[in-house]
C-alpha cells in the first residue's frame, strides 16, 4: 500500500512539474573584423548609437511564442558602440560621443534583434536577426544612409542551450556590425 501512494505521489509530481524553460539573459560578444581599405587617417568623427527596438525581449527559449523570455545581458547600445568603435578605430578613426559640428557625424540606429525558433515535423530553423541603419553626415555636406541586417541561420532538432543561444545571437550581431564598418561609402562619407 506504502508503495503504491510513492509511486502515485511521484507520478502527480513529475505530471505537474512539467519542463519549463528558464529566462535567459543572452550574452552578446560581437567578433569585429576589419577588412576594409578605406582608412580615416585618425580623422575624429562624432558617433551617437540609439536603441530603438520596439521591445527589449528578444525571443522564448522554446518553440513559437511559447517559453521564457530572453533578453540581452547588459547594455545593447554599450555592446554595440563597443564594436563598432574597435572596428572603426581599425580603419583609423577616432570616435567621441559629444556634439560637435566641425566633425562628420554618424548616427546608428538599432533597429531590431529577434530570436525565433521555427519547428517543422521533425525538425526546426533557429533564426537570429539583427538590424542596424546608419546615417552619416559629413562636414562637408555629404549624406549617406543605409541598413545593415545581420543573420543566423541553422537548423535544430531541440530547443538551443543557453550557450548556444550567446553564440547564435553574437553571431548575427557580428554580422551586422561588420558590414557597417566595411562600408566603403560609409567609411568615405565619414573621412569626408
Amino acid at each position: 500500500m506504502n508503495f503504491c501512494k510513492f509511486v502515485l505521489a511521484a507520478a502527480v509530481i513529475s505530471l505537474s512539474s512539467g519542463c519549463t524553460f528558464q529566462s535567459q539573459a543572452v550574452k552578446i560578444t560581437p567578433d569585429v573584423k576589419s577588412t576594409s581599405i578605406v582608412s580615416g587617417e585618425g580623422k575624429s568623427i562624432q558617433m551617437v548609437i540609439l536603441d530603438e527596438r520596439p521591445s527589449k525581449v528578444i525571443g522564448q527559449r522554446g518553440v513559437g511564442s511559447v517559453g521564457a523570455d530572453m533578453t540581452v545581458e547588459g547594455d545593447l547600445q554599450n555592446i554595440v558602440s563597443k564594436a563598432i568603435t574597435t572596428g572603426l578605430e581599425q580603419r583609423r578613426f577616432a570616435t567621441q560621443s559629444q556634439e560637435n559640428h566641425d566633425l562628420s557625424r554618424l548616427r546608428i540606429e538599432i533597429r531590431n534583434l529577434q530570436s525565433k525558433n521555427i519547428m517543422g515535423f521533425w525538425a526546426g530553423t533557429l533564426r537570429d536577426e539583427f538590424s542596424l541603419k546608419a546615417i552619416c553626415k559629413s562636414v562637408k555636406g555629404l549624406e549617406y544612409e543605409q541598413m545593415y541586417n545581420g543573420l543566423f541561420e541553422t537548423s535544430i532538432q531541440v530547443v538551443p542551450t543557453g550557450d548556444a543561444n550567446n553564440r547564435y545571437i553574437s553571431a548575427a550581431v557580428s554580422d551586422a556590425v561588420n558590414k557597417l564598418i566595411n562600408d566603403d561609402l560609409l567609411l568615405r562619407c565619414l573621412a569626408d
